[in-house]
């Protein structure tokens, strides 16, 4: 052999130990070297467990779902002719007679064939259960979309023979009830209207019953509108649907639809539940665009108003109160503004260092500056000087026993400090507060400037 060249019997023993298998030791080595799963206090072990037992369980589901699919293709040996459905008591080896729904595929538009086959079913008693499924649920919104007129009347009179609140408390039914508010006359829509305001409470509260409602509210005339809103009379049920997520909703796309009567109805019911209801997520908002749409269009609703602006300390220093407050002082009653004036006089200290009463403050100072006239006196420019002198004149000791203008610890608060810079911005409005101010903000401009808050009043 050359020099340097292996023996092909090397070479041969070399071959054979690499097409060995693992030996054990190997082996184990291997599987130390795998990543194990540790449980932790966020994603126990329980947890893991229970996502893999799902993905098996929906792996099997689809295995047999397509094994279900292939059988049925096999197993139409019946006659399919004229109707499109398979007869299985005429295959041969067959023992039970099922009738097989016809089947619409998502990813391609059903044939004329199948839509008219699907129309002579549509009095099925299976047509419910039919349209809960996605499939059911697509083929007939498809058939309404373009389907003559035949099949739409088929499909309106299979869904008047089932139980509404059935149809619309599923969520795939409830599509095809949506879709058919669409698709017929206002004679045919009276008779949807008709079980929905029955069962209004009932769906409003729904997580897909209401929106059903909402389809109705959509095309309903004024008269089949005024038979759903006029339920919004009943404080109880009012305050039902004011304090549900979905219910909500509802009432909130009545809103533009309500007569009258029912808005004054409203007002009264509401009256004595100011607190409750402007404390309350959903009710709050509601409330707010109540005030909104109808602001000075009732006497009632303006009296509603007056007494959110008496519940003042329940309310500014709530999360959600504090939104119903400013709506009210920038629909800029002058009842509501004085109101507010007085309360932040008497509160002064408290509201300015709390971090949500503040924003109440800072939207009164905006509606109260934008209301002055520069050079000129009026109600307004003589509030907001009194406000403004009643920082400068309450003196506060602070932490190193040091006692200093309201105005300047406001400065250097981080909630307080938003109010004193909306005043300090728009300081020309002022009347004879301003020279004042200037000068206390001059003096302890050098404290002000090294203050994380303080830095950005003397900015302003």
């Amino acid at each position: 052999t050359k020099p340097g060249a292996q023996p092909k019997q090397e070479k041969l023993l070399r071959l054979d130990a690499k097409s060995k298998p693992e030996t054990p030791f190997k082996q184990v080595m291997a599987l130390k070297n795998k990543p194990v799963f540790r449980p932790t206090a966020s994603l126990p072990q329980q947890v893991v467990t229970d996502w893999i037992a799902g993905c098996v369980e929906m792996m099997d589901r689809r295995r047999k779902d397509k094994d279900s699919l292939a059988g049925r293709d096999e197993g139409q040996c019946g006659d399919t002719g004229a109707t499109g459905l398979v007869k299985m008591e005429e295959c041969p080896g067959k023992t039970a007679a099922v009738k097989e729904v016809p089947s619409f595929d998502p990813e391609c538009q059903p044939n004329p064939h199948t839509l008219a086959t699907f129309s002579h079913q549509a009095s099925d008693p299976g047509f419910l259960s039919y349209c809960q499924t996605p499939p059911g649920s697509e083929a007939v919104q498809h058939l309404l979309n373009n389907g003559d007129q035949e099949a739409k009347e088929r499909i309106f009179q299979s869904v008047m023979l089932c139980d509404l609140l059935d149809m619309a408390t599923n969520s795939q039914s409830c599509q095809v009830v949506q879709k058919l508010c669409s698709c017929v006359g206002h004679d045919k829509l009276e008779k949807l209207v008709i079980p929905v305001s029955k069962q209004f409470i009932t769906l409003s509260l729904h997580p897909s019953g209401h929106q059903a409602v909402l389809a109705v509210l959509a095309v309903a005339s004024q008269d089949q509108r005024n038979m759903i809103t006029s339920q919004l009379e009943s404080e109880n049920t009012l305050l039902q649907l004011l304090k549900d997520k979905h219910g909500y909703f509802v009432v909130q796309r009545c809103l533009p639809y309500i007569q009258a009567e029912t808005i004054s109805c409203i007002a009264k019911s509401l009256e004595c539940r100011v607190v409750e209801v402007g404390r309350h997520p959903q009710a709050s908002f509601f409330l707010q665009e109540f005030f909104r749409q109808f602001n000075g269009k009732d006497r009632l609703v303006d009296l509603l108003q007056e007494k959110v602006m008496a519940s003042l300390e329940c309310l500014a220093y709530c999360d959600t109160g504090l939104w119903l407050v400013q709506t009210v002082i920038k629909l800029g009653q002058p009842s509501a503004i004085t109101t507010a004036i007085g309360w932040l006089e008497n509160n002064m200290q408290n509201v300015l260092e709390d971090c949500k009463a503040v924003f109440v403050a800072r939207t009164l100072v905006q509606q109260l500056l934008a209301r002055s006239m520069k050079g000129v006196q009026n109600t307004w420019s003589q509030a907001m000087d009194r406000l403004v002198e009643k920082m400068i004149d309450t003196m506060v000791v602070v932490v190193n026993g040091d006692t200093l203008p309201l105005i300047v610890v406001a400065a250097m608060h981080h909630a307080g400090h938003i109010v004193v810079q909306e005043v300090v911005r728009q300081k020309e409005w002022l009347g004879d507060s301003r020279e004042k101010m200037k000068r206390v903000m001059e003096q302890h401009r050098l404290r002000l400037r090294v203050d994380t808050y303080g830095c950005l009043v003397v900015k302003g």
